[in-house]
């Protein structure tokens, strides 16, 4: 009786110890969901109804945009809205924006009045939409309007001539240990042939991209290099970019 008393408590305790170590293996391989958190300050006070505030991603340090010095250009982004009359007056058309800035990130981010977006490639670049026309292959700017990925839910807060924005990592296409981001500010409704339309003319960005380690209690702050004189459009001008992965 004994005996058996003495294997039934054996085989308790086994048990007890494999439900237990089963457990935490399970508990312990979960992945953790990490929440990006940008902190940006402007040389004045943040103004969402004035300006689009962006953040463009990649996996390379090659993201692309503008400089931010006088003639500023008329800035559409993928998926967004602009005046194609005035950009073919203009401009040389669609093409050579691909070619110079959409083709250099993987993802981006707008924020605006009443905007939170985020747009994705699907990949590492931006592919022009192309449509053939008497014969030739050209950017059907047709299909450059879509709507933005779904689900995207991050948190705004502006304070005076800081804008902090937070979302989760996995919110981009990117899964890789490293990424790079730059920042660019947009002022819309700059002259008649843009009210209406999403798009505006570009403003500010960062030096470089910054370069992105994804792991937990990471916190950099890089200060903008360049001294952009921007008189009374200084909520677009950049002064810092604090990063934090939390």
């Amino acid at each position: 009786m004994r005996l058996k008393n003495g294997c039934k408590v054996a085989i308790a305790s086994l048990i007890i110890v494999l439900f237990s170590t089963g457990c935490a293996r399970t508990f312990t391989s979960r992945t953790a969901v990490l929440t990006m958190r940008i902190t940006l300050t402007f040389d004045g006070t943040v103004d969402l109804s004035k300006f689009n505030y962006l953040l463009f991603f990649s996996r390379t340090s090659g993201i692309t945009l503008p400089p931010n010095t006088a003639p500023f250009p008329y800035f559409p982004t993928p998926g967004r809205t602009f005046n194609t009359d005035y950009l073919s007056i203009n401009y040389p058309g669609l093409s050579q924006y691909y070619i110079n800035y959409y083709s250099t990130w993987s993802d981006y981010m707008i924020f605006g009045t009443n905007t939170r977006a985020v747009y994705k490639s699907g990949g590492t670049a931006f592919i022009a939409p192309t449509a053939n026309i008497d014969g030739e292959e050209v950017v059907a700017t047709q299909n450059f309007f879509f709507a933005p990925t779904s689900g995207f839910s991050p948190s705004l807060e502006v304070n005076g001539n800081t804008l902090t924005i937070s979302f989760q990592i996995q919110q981009l296409t990117q899964d890789t240990a490293s990424i790079y981001m730059q920042v660019a500010t947009i002022e819309r409704d700059v002259n008649e042939n843009m009210i209406g339309f999403d798009a505006g003319e570009f403003r500010d960005r960062l030096s470089a991209p910054i370069g992105i380690s994804i792991e937990q209690n990471n916190d950099q702050t890089i200060p903008d290099s360049i001294n952009n004189d921007l008189s009374n459009k200084k909520g677009a001008d950049i002064r810092s970019c604090r990063i934090q992965v939390l």
